[in-house]
């Protein structure tokens, strides 16, 4: 009997959503890159995380700009 296919997909689009809002903690980047790494992952999971890599470099820049100009 084949076990149910746990998809992290939910999880990434969460995380997506938080990370907008800069409120994705750090445990939940590190949770969801590590589900990402231990597992086949389908072309959507592949295209989310790629997302939310992008959010998170992104708001990285931002802070990093802003700690700069003050």
């Amino acid at each position: 009997m084949r076990e149910p296919r746990y998809s992290i997909l939910s999880d990434i689009n969460d995380g997506i959503d938080r990370a907008k809002q800069g409120k994705l903690a750090l445990y939940w980047q590190r949770n969801i890159e590590h589900e990402y790494r231990c597992k086949k992952v389908t072309p959507a999971e592949q295209q989310a995380y790629t997302d939310l890599q992008d959010i998170l470099a992104a708001r990285s820049e931002e802070h990093t700009s802003e700690l700069q100009s003050q």
